[in-house]
Order: structure tokens, then sequence, then C-alpha cells
């Protein structure tokens, strides 16, 4: 029998098998599959069966039906390796034992009309909607609490603060039906773990508190009892006239209620910003970054607003800023041949030529290998429209990472395949496992989705073809289960010839922390982590705080932060996927889980590379 799988924009893929001798898709639904987004008419195509082939047949649909990205109006016999694409769903004709489907000839015979009603048409409609991602971030993330808590012994500790809990209760109840089969039973047991884990404590707390005030109670009243009785002194020449304290009459605030226990400790961050003026920036240009107004920043620092007298360098101080953007960075940057006019390096990094002409005010002709000053203003990134299907990477089992990163070898490793996702640096040294090698495609296209970033995406090592002893300074990338990925640049920076051009350390010119690009480092940290399939990620942690700060802009929650990020407090912190790696500013070092299979894999809690 043969099945459709179905992999909406969002990444979900639903396997259904077809049963009868036609399969209809399409918006309206009185289709057998109806599929909810954009561009999906409302009869857009049916699936044919004609003996044990399988052939796809357009309705007429508005977008059309693509089969390998060419537009079809019916197609040859469908095999799995054919790509069908309605809207934004990806979909494959697979057989139900997950072999290969071969090609067929196509039949003489004419195929049935896709309008035609089929036996069980109505009552088989399957609806397919695109899946809430916050849903899915959520049920992500406490499935990772409920498996740490499950490892771990299942203690209280671990359990959910009663906010998180509140939040999941809530999620829990406005799950669909369809949404409620996909929720594990060790998530439904955490949460009604972390139910009565919250009364234990709270029972605790209070019996802790009450027994307290009955100590401090019996102290006061020892106290009382057993104090030395004294007169009263004579009254002084003042003392009828001195005025005693009085209470306060004015409104006391209520004292804040106190804030869920964090699942780590946290350093507040300061309030203040200081801000560095940039050429050609004004008052009125920085009150507007910050959110205040000029009257405001003239007091704070002392200026008349009417005539600041501010040069570049000069630094501001902004007590109460309403916003807070990442700093402004500062590229000193080598021109090459084809920067020859303002225009064209206008275009190259999107700022105008007259900020260009002003940051470099001595340059009068641009020439090649000249260097030039750049402030970039970093922006965040939204999601790419429209969301393309996300393929299915399906690890191969032959490729096996054997003992530990610092101690191992790989069997029958994989090269990291070409892609236009990113570019290899050096292929002969890019061999994994097929559970690294997945879930590095996997991340690397969720992040193109997630961020709409167009700039250069660099995979750098991961292990020789067979494993064993790395090139130094490397102490593991010895079993496939690690990869060095550069850090990606704000837009303009990265040049092909960085790939081999001498370096620190000879591994190419990789990018200082004023070129990164916060924001899309951020998101590419999360494409990873979102695979559930990564052990840890290396990262100084001189430049960990500015993707935290990247990340806060973006509205990311606390919980996440600290599964995610060391930052804060620092590098003794053992929480957080991200942690603390000498050398690591320029590249972030990703390692993965052992695969599930993989039973000679050995995993450690290393420290470092």
């Amino acid at each position: 029998m043969l099945s459709l799988r179905i992999t909406a924009p969002d990444g979900s893929v639903r396997v259904i098998p077809i049963n009868g001798p036609e399969l209809t898709v399409g918006r309206a639904p009185g289709n057998m599959i109806v599929l909810d987004g954009g561009g999906v008419s409302s009869q857009h195509c049916a699936f044919v069966m004609q003996g044990p082939a399988c052939y796809l047949q357009d309705r007429g649909s508005t977008n059309g039906t693509y089969v390998n990205n060419e537009r079809v109006q019916q197609s040859n016999a469908l095999t799995d390796v054919d790509r069908i694409y309605i809207g934004q769903y990806l979909l494959q004709v697979v057989s139900a034992a997950g072999m290969s489907v071969h090609p067929q000839t196509m039949p003489t015979n004419t195929m049935s009309p896709a309008g035609q009603q089929q036996d069980g048409g109505v009552g088989a409609r399957i609806l397919i909607r695109r899946e809430d991602r916050g849903w899915r971030d959520q049920h992500n993330r406490l499935l990772r609490y409920a498996e740490q808590w499950d490892e771990g012994g299942r203690p209280d500790r671990l359990a959910l603060r009663p906010r998180e809990l509140s939040r999941a209760r809530t999620w829990l109840r406005g799950s669909s039906p369809e949404q409620q089969q996909t929720v594990t039973a060790l998530q439904r047991e955490f949460i009604e773990f972390s139910g009565g884990a919250n009364t234990r404590t709270a029972a605790k707390r209070f019996g802790i508190a009450t027994a307290g005030i009955l100590v401090v109670g019996g102290l006061v009243t020892a106290g009382v009892m057993l104090w030395p009785q004294s007169k009263d002194p004579p009254p002084t020449e003042d003392s009828e006239d001195r005025a005693l304290p009085q209470p306060k009459t004015h409104d006391e605030p209520d004292e804040p209620d106190e804030p869920d226990e964090p699942r780590r400790p946290r350093v507040k961050t300061t309030k203040q910003v200081t801000h560095v003026m940039v050429p050609e920036e004004t008052l009125d240009d920085v009150a507007d970054r910050y959110g205040v107004t000029v009257a405001q920043i003239a007091e704070w620092n002392l200026l008349n607003p009417d005539d600041p007298q501010l040069q570049p360098g000069d630094e501001l101080k902004i007590k109460k800023p309403t916003k807070r953007p990442l700093r402004q960075q500062k590229i000193n940057y080598e021109l090459e041949r084809e920067d020859s006019s303002w225009t064209k390096l206008s275009k190259r990094f999107g700022v105008s030529a007259k900020k260009l002409r002003a940051y470099n005010p001595d340059v009068k002709k641009l020439r090649r290998g000249d260097e030039v000053v750049i402030w970039i203003d970093p922006k965040p990134y939204k999601p790419r429209e429209p969301r393309q299907a996300i393929p299915e990477y399906v690890p191969e089992r032959e490729a096996l990472s054997i003992g530990s990163p610092n101690s191992g070898s790989l069997e029958s490793g994989i090269e990291l395949p070409a892609s236009p996702l990113y570019k290899r640096r050096y292929p002969y040294i890019m061999w994994g496992s097929g559970y690294l090698v997945a879930n590095v495609q996997k991340a690397a296209a969720q992040f193109r989705q997630d961020m709409d970033f167009d700039g250069t995406l660099v995979m750098a090592d991961i292990s020789k073809r067979n494993g064993g002893y790395f090139y130094p300074p490397h102490k593991s990338h010895q079993a496939g289960r690690d990869i060095d990925i550069w850090l990606p640049t704000l837009r303009g920076v990265f040049k092909e010839k960085y790939l081999n051009e001498d370096g620190d350390e000879k591994w190419g010119r990789r990018p200082n922390p004023d070129e990164v690009d916060w924001f899309a480092t951020w998101g590419l940290i999360k494409a990873m982590l979102d695979t559930e399939a990564v052990q840890v990620i290396f990262l100084s942690d001189s430049v960990q705080p500015r993707v935290y700060d990247a990340a806060k802009f973006l509205g990311v929650s606390d919980e996440e932060l600290d599964f995610a990020l060391q930052y804060p407090p620092g590098q003794g912190e053992v929480q957080g996927k991200v942690i603390h790696s000498p050398g690591h500013s320029h590249h972030m070092h990703v390692r993965f889980k052992c695969a599930p299979y993989e039973k000679k894999c050995v995993r450690r809690n290393v420290r470092e590379e």
C-alpha cells in the first residue's frame, strides 16, 4: 500500500494511507485531505491510483501543482524521490513499509475524473492545519523539562514553578484533540506532579515560617519577662514639648508578591545605558533610539539641548530608556576592486552614501586595499515569507559515532552535503555521523525560515573521514559529533576569500565580535537547540552577553534563556546549553548527543573543547 507523507509549513509531518482509487486535496471541506493555508485552491489536485502506480492530476488550481519544481497538469507515475509542492506544503508518495516506490510506465487507459466522488471520500476527510508555533515551542519546552525531571530522579526541585505550572495547564487545556494526541504521558505526569510538588513546597514554607514565628515570639516573651526593670528617668525640661515620631500619613505601597523562584540565579541588568556618539548622529537621533526626549538627555548629561557640542566618541548617559536596542557596531572594512564608489559601498552595507562619507572625512577616493570605517545599526529579523516546507532530514543509521568526542572514531561516516543553506569550508574534514549531518541540515533550514537572514552561513570542521585524532588545536572532533560554525556576520561583511585567507590559528579569516550579527547568532543557536539533538554549544563568555541582549530584545522568555544560555552569571554556572570555552568568540562549537541507536557512542560531561 502507498501512503502520502505531508510536511506542513512548520515542519510537522503526517503520513496518510491512500486507500481508495482517488485521494482529493484542496482547501474546501469536501476534499479528502483539507490543507489550510495560502496557495491552496478549493479543489487543488488529486492523487489517482492506476494498479500499483500513483499519478497526480491538477484540478485547475490557481497557483498550480509542482512536481520537482515543475508545474504539471498530470504527472508520470510518482516515486518517493518526487517532491510535490502545494502552496507551502511538501508532499511525497511513500510505500507503507518505508521502501522505495519504483517508477511505473504510464498506463494507456484514461484516469478517472478528478472531481468524481470516491467511496469513503467525505468520511475519510483529514484536516491539516498549520500548527501554532507557540504551541509547539511550549510542547518542546515542557518535554525538555519533563525529561530532565525524569532523568534526575523526579525530585520536587525540578518541578514547574507556580507561574510555569499555570501556563502549562492553560496550554494543555487549550490544546485541540489532535494536539492532545502528541502530548506524551511523561509530560502529563510531569504537570500533575508539579501541582503536588508546589503544594508540598508551600506547606514546607508555611511550616518553617510558623516555626520561625513561634521561636521569635518565645524569645521576645522570655526577653520581656527576664529584662531587669528600672525606674523611669526624671522628666527633663523639654520632654513635654519634644516631638514624638509620627506615623506616615500617606498611603504606603503594598509589598510586591514574591516572584517565582527562578530555575537558576540571574544577575540584574542595569537600567542605565551608556550611548557612544557616532558621526552624523544628533540628540534627536539618540532620543528616538532609546524612546526618551532630548530634554531628558540634556538633563541627565548637563547639556545645552540647543547647542550640545557633542563629538563622535562622546558618551551619553541614558538613565531611563524605554527601548534597549543593540549598540551600533564599528566595521573596519578593506576595500575590494568592486568597491569603486560610495554608491556601491552603500548598496553593499545598506548605509547611505552621505553617512559613509561622514564616517570617513579624510577619504577622498576609494582605492582597493584601503580601509574605511562603517557604523552599522543592527536590526532584528522577521520570519521569512512566504513560509516554505522544511524537508524531513532522516539520519543515515550506517554512519555511527564510536567512543567519545575526545577519544573516538567514525564508522561509515558521511560528508556534510553541499547546500544553498550554507557554505562548507573544507569538505575533506567535514565527515560526521548520520545523526549530526541530518540535524545540522534541519537546523540550517529552520534558521533560514525563522530569520530572513540572507547572509552566508559557514560550516567548518567536523571530523576526518574515519574520525580519530584531529588537527591542533582541537582536542575533540574525533567521533563525528562536533561541528564548528562561524558566527553569522552583518550585511556586507563576509567575503568569499575569507574562507581561505589566513587568520588566527590559520583557520581562515573568521569574524571579530563587532562584525557578528547577534540577532542571527541567537536565531542559529535557537534553531540548533530546537532539534533537541544538541548536547552542548561552546561559546566564549566574552560574547554571550551580546547574544543575551539580542534575545531579550526579541522578547525571548527567561525560561528559554535559562535553558539556552549560561550567561548570566558566567562560566561557573553549570546550567545552560551554551557554556564558556576560551577562543570561541568568532565561532561556535556545537556538540550533538549520541543517537539512541548508537550503542558504542560514549556521552560524557565535557567542559572543554
